[in-house]
């Protein structure tokens, strides 16, 4: 088998199956993983206005048949050679918007797709995500349709029992830009942050009796993250000795006081803008990382 790793250019997100996979339509095939990828016709990405083309995944494409077979993918996956399902780029003007009972509507291309080339990748295992920096693992369920993203593929052409094969599949997902969420998900908000200015003034249960929650915890039924001790008094420092400033925290989130501590929200699944929207802490302007 000849493969090839290959980083996409930037793209936007469609059909993503990252939490869960995707159940097969044709019975005795494998659920899988995967994600539509699609990449600006013009090879410009509107966000940042970079390059944006599926030039890479071919190129890998031509490399592994080139290495497998001795001939360039566009021979290898011509009709007639043998590759049943070969990659294919797909335009994505030639699909519709669909009416109320999920017919295509003749002449109204869908505007997600329009003017845009779609390239799928699949994997019977799961796929992982990551940040902006390509240093943190993300939850697949924040990897949204619409999101901007780029893509770790692995491209393969071999030979199988059932004949030649050309494949691609999907290892890494990482986010790179949010925008318009496809097909109007809604993005979870706490509760703490939808009601914030709506406080009802004559509640009869005092404030701090119930005790509080942390929501949206990756693992439900993990004991609630407990409130760190008040800090000791440090001794004064001696009259001649200056007192050294504060260090300044490292972290992209500076916590208020006593709340849980920056490390233990993200551990139990909240994001920097979660945290901040409700009020737990505010953004740290001086992280160096920031």
């Amino acid at each position: 088998m000849a493969n090839e790793i290959v980083f996409t250019d930037v793209f936007r997100l469609s059909y993503p199956h990252l939490e869960k996979p995707q159940e097969p339509q044709n019975a005795g095939e494998a659920a899988k993983y995967g994600i539509a990828m699609m990449f600006p016709q013009s090879g410009v990405l509107p966000v940042n206005n970079q390059p944006s083309t599926t030039d890479s995944i071919f190129a890998a494409l031509d490399k592994c048949c080139m290495e497998q077979w001795n001939i360039n993918f566009a021979q290898a996956s011509a009709e007639g050679m043998g590759v049943q399902f070969p990659p294919k780029r797909k335009d994505g003007n030639t699909v519709f918007e669909k009416d109320a009972q999920g017919n295509p509507i003749a002449g109204q291309v869908s505007p997600n797709s329009a003017n845009m080339w779609i390239l799928t990748a699949k994997n019977i295992d799961p796929v992982g995500c990551c940040d902006p920096t390509g240093t943190i693992d993300i939850a697949p369920k924040d990897v949204l349709a619409g999101y901007w993203c780029s893509a770790e593929l692995e491209c393969a052409a071999y030979d199988s029992k059932n004949g030649r094969v050309i494949s691609i599949k999907v290892l890494n997902v990482q986010l790179c830009y949010k925008d318009e969420v496809f097909g109007n998900k809604r993005v979870a908000t706490p509760a703490s942050a939808s009601f914030a200015n709506r406080a009802i003034a004559d509640s009869n249960i005092a404030q701090g009796s119930i005790q509080r929650v942390v929501p949206n915890q990756v693992t439900p039924s993990a004991p609630s993250v407990p409130t760190p001790p008040a800090p000791t008094v440090p001794t004064p420092p001696a009259p001649t000795v200056p007192t050294p400033p504060a260090p300044t925290p490292t972290t992209p989130v500076i916590m208020n006081e006593g709340q849980p501590t920056y490390e233990a929200m993200i551990a139990n699944g909240w994001t920097d803008e979660q945290i901040i929207t409700a009020g737990y802490g505010k953004a740290n302007y001086m992280d160096p990382a920031g």
